[in-house]
């Protein structure tokens, strides 16, 4: 899981300037629901290696599509999204430092906002993505759906069963052969009740 730093901005009558935002940075996994022949463009800005799974798997880590917003200045959903945010813990300071109190709850939701353009612009730069996340929490950890590491980095890890492989994309033929050929794979791979499909970035490209 990553810890990337996302910023959501937005506007609301009653900020100073009339602008805010919204950051977080949690743990995270995201996962994209692109069709196969439209993936090669999103392969070259995240990587040529992909893990696929069913929504099933997504959905009992608690994960969930993320809500697209607009990110401007003078977009209400995160304007309204900061004005509550901020009232429950500038009028209630207990909520906003209790453990899964309601300004957690509400950060927690926050953690499914994402941006659709680049600030202050429409250039739909991420909505084509089509991301679904998975967000680490404490329950989820203690379940055992999410473990920790023990590391700096990563320090938490999704685990992947064979059952719950369905798909391995690889860069190319080259590193399929090598994969074939590794004994740590080939169990995976070719195991019988659940052999995993391989494919390569160019073969995606033809679904």
């Amino acid at each position: 899981m990553t810890k990337p730093r996302e910023q959501v901005a937005g506007g609301h009558p009653r900020a100073v300037g009339g602008q805010v935002s919204f950051t977080y940075e949690v743990n995270m996994t995201c996962f994209t629901e692109l069709r196969l022949s439209a993936s090669t463009q999103h392969a070259a800005a995240y990587g040529l290696l992909g893990v696929a799974v069913n929504r099933a798997y997504v959905l009992q880590r608690w994960g969930a599509p993320v809500h697209y917003v607009r990110n401007h200045r003078d977009e209400l959903i995160i304007g309204s999204f900061f004005h509550l945010l901020h009232s429950l813990t500038s009028n209630d300071p207990a909520a906003g430092n209790a453990p899964e109190g309601p300004a957690d709850s509400l950060k927690y939701l926050g953690t499914f906002l994402k941006p659709m353009s680049s600030p202050n612009t429409d250039d739909f730069k991420f909505i084509d993505e089509h991301e679904w996340r998975v967000v680490q929490t404490n329950p989820q950890v203690q379940t055992g759906m999410i473990v920790q590491t023990g590391l700096s980095e990563p320090q938490y890890r999704l685990l992947v069963s064979p059952a719950e492989l369905k798909l391995l994309v690889l860069p190319d033929d080259g590193t399929r052969s090598l994969a074939v050929a590794d004994p740590r794979l080939s169990g995976l791979i070719f195991n019988h009740a659940h052999p995993v499909p391989l494919l390569t970035v160019e073969e995606c490209s033809h679904f």
